[in-house]
């Protein structure tokens, strides 16, 4: 009355976890998950996909073992995949060119249904990275998320932080041109400074 489930995950206990959440009308002690080489996981191998389920019910209903491998181009069409946000953004600065506001509106695309951590990676693990290492004393943010005819978009390297980082900053190297000034300079102008640590975004 036990499952055993040999798979290149980086997350054994949350992916067990998952699959008694529902999944299976078993509880947890009933799941083994075995890891033998994760390969490189980078936030993409901690879900549960839909293959693992498919390959356990399927082991349980023929009574013994069922191996399932995907190849390159199947991964490619199945697997959680990253960053895919549209983002339309706003910079203010005052006469002395320092940072008083910023506002972003994003279209993130969650995929064609629902993953583990696609609304958090649009919302929660992004806007709060959105200041970047700038004292901004104001920060409006709307996030729309948007079904799609592609795989789901999930954590992966980041989730949502390197989204948000590469907002503020591209935004901040069309201010300085906009407004003539080096990127550097600009920069130094709104940087947390160490005398200011801890900072309260």
């Amino acid at each position: 009355d036990r499952y055993v489930l040999y798979a290149a995950t980086q997350g054994g206990h949350g992916l067990r976890r998952n699959l008694t959440n529902g999944t299976f009308k078993a509880s947890e002690n009933q799941f083994r998950i075995i890891t033998p080489d994760v390969g490189g996981g980078f936030g993409m191998k901690i879900f549960v996909y839909p293959e693992q389920v498919v390959a356990l019910w399927a082991a349980r209903k023929l009574g013994r073992p069922v191996k399932w491998t995907s190849d390159r181009g199947e991964g490619l069409l199945t697997d959680n995949h990253g960053r895919d946000h549209v983002s339309h953004a706003e910079l203010a600065l005052d006469a002395d060119n320092r940072f008083i506001g910023l506002k972003v509106s994003t279209i993130a695309n969650l995929g064609a249904y629902l993953s583990n951590f696609a609304p958090f990676i649009a919302t929660d693990a992004g806007v709060g990275m959105l200041p970047g290492v700038y004292r901004l004393p104001a920060v409006h943010v709307e996030v729309k998320g948007v079904f799609t005819n592609t795989v789901p978009v999930d954590a992966y390297r980041g989730a949502g932080r390197p989204e948000a980082i590469y907002l503020i900053e591209r935004i901040v190297d069309l201010a300085a041109d906009e407004l003539g000034v080096a990127p550097d300079e600009l920069r130094r102008i709104n940087y947390i400074s160490a005398s200011e640590l801890p900072f309260r975004t």
